[in-house]
């Protein structure tokens, strides 16, 4: 069982990693992590437009 687990550990890094180098040779990669930023400057807007202070939420 525990053989198993290892086997099917293994193939799924792999096949993270090659999806990864894929994102990286077609450019997908730095277009996810722009638009993850442009999610969170959205999230950032929002927040002090509905409350007038960005870091309210953080104390919470």
């Amino acid at each position: 069982m525990l053989l198993i687990f290892r086997i099917l550990l293994v193939i799924d890094s792999s096949t993270v990693q090659l999806r990864e180098e894929t994102y990286k040779r077609t450019g997908l990669l730095e277009h996810k992590e722009d638009e993850e930023k442009r999610k969170v400057g959205h999230q950032v807007a929002e927040d002090y437009a509905n409350n007038g202070n960005v870091f309210e939420n953080i104390n919470d």
